[in-house]
């Protein structure tokens, strides 16, 4: 990575928690396969928020919802082949363990401890909210949730940056996500 910048952040409060909203800049270089001067640069834009609720403490985890699509479909198999490979490179870079969701091939979860009660409410939860959404990413740990959306499929670079019209409602939903999720985590035992 050669560059990193939040070029805009926001702080915000609501009745029982604190968020901040932030835009994300990053350039990365990568040496061009077959190379060994030629370098490609991705740049990527992205908005994310993150929450933080009075004594909150989240397992860590990762979340994303691709699509919605039958798993003997062909999408369905392409996805659930992408997810095995995924599968390793978030054990071996983050510490994560895949949590299988029958049935959902567009929707993958990691967890840091796949014994934990937690994780069965927390997938629950999860495949609850995102029955009708596509394309979101939630991830957690310790007292901080957050939260990307892809709104622009044009755009690889721009896909998860939230136009500003957009942002009340992307607030909005991140905070019913959050919302809901604690409520299933706080009935369940520790």
């Amino acid at each position: 990575m050669t560059k990193v910048e939040l070029p805009a952040a926001l702080k915000g409060r609501t009745v029982d928690a604190n968020f901040t909203l932030f835009d994300v800049y990053t350039e990365t270089r990568t040496l061009a396969a077959g190379y060994s001067t030629r370098y490609t640069t991705l740049v990527t834009y992205e908005t994310l928020i993150t929450i933080k609720a009075a004594a909150q403490r989240w397992p860590h985890f990762e979340f994303v919802v691709v699509a919605h699509v039958a798993a003997d479909s062909m999408k369905g198999k392409l996805l659930a082949m992408a997810n095995g490979l995924a599968a390793g490179i978030m054990e071996s870079s983050r510490g994560l363990k895949h949590v299988p969701l029958p049935g959902q091939p567009g929707s993958q979860l990691y967890v840091g401890d796949p014994a934990s009660p937690q994780v069965l409410a927390l997938r629950d939860g999860l495949l609850g909210l995102f029955e009708q959404r596509n394309g979101w990413w939630v991830g957690a740990l310790d007292d901080s949730l957050t939260i990307s959306k892809v709104v622009n499929t044009k755009s690889a670079a721009m896909g998860s940056f939230v136009p500003a019209e957009e942002l009340d409602r992307f607030i909005d939903e991140s905070l019913e996500i959050e919302r809901t999720l604690r409520g299933r985590l706080a009935a369940t035992p520790k």
